[in-house]
């Protein structure tokens, strides 16, 4: 059962003293303002604008946080801010009355498990950045070329050595021949490659 009412005054939007006090007393003195609250848990420097408020003062009850945040005209802040461009780190807000990092951050999560991605502002969403990613494996596929080329002249290597003494056998020049032909097809694809990015 309840003995007392709760009053609260306030400076500059925020609750500034509470005070709880017998159910059919007011606090003193009077001239501080004293208005009724009826909410349980509240506390100093609370700000006003959490809080159902009558039009003598009462106050009714606490807003939720969505009910807060559309009175105050705001989005949820909360969670994992991402870097549109992402060339700088993420910012995590955990305070709902904390100002968003800026217009170069979403909330968007990123794509799950795709290594080329961009913001696209038209969708408000992140894409794949077909360029970037073409790029890239463009570039992947000339270096597997290159290696493959790099792999296949230290296999010939014997074989040349041996064509070059004038000691090579019947083995030694297939073997060269076909190295040989695996290394200039290597390289032409390399070269087409090259063209294409």
């Amino acid at each position: 059962m309840k003995t007392g009412k709760k009053w609260y005054t306030t400076k500059d939007g925020k609750i500034d003293r509470i005070q709880e006090i017998g159910i059919d007393k007011k606090p003193m003195p009077e001239n501080k303002n004293w208005k009724e609250c009826l909410v349980d848990t509240v506390s100093k420097d609370e700000s006003l604008d959490w809080f159902e408020i009558s039009e003598d003062g009462i106050i009714l009850r606490k807003l939720t946080d969505e009910e807060y945040l559309k009175k105050m005209g705001r989005i949820d802040p909360r969670g994992v801010w991402y870097h549109k461009e992402r060339t700088k780190p993420d910012v995590t807000i955990y305070d709902i009355d904390s100002d968003p990092p800026g217009d170069d951050y979403t909330l968007e999560p990123l794509l799950e498990n795709k290594p080329y991605q961009k913001f696209d502002e038209a969708k408000k969403k992140w894409v794949v950045d077909t360029e970037k990613k073409d790029t890239a494996e463009k570039e992947k596929a000339i270096s597997e070329k290159q290696s493959a080329i790099d792999n296949a002249e230290r296999r010939i290597q014997r074989s040349t050595r041996a064509k070059l003494a004038g000691t090579a056998t019947e083995e030694d020049e297939r073997f060269f021949t076909e190295i040989n032909a695996e290394i200039n097809q290597l390289r032409e694809e390399k070269r087409q490659l090259l063209l294409s990015a």
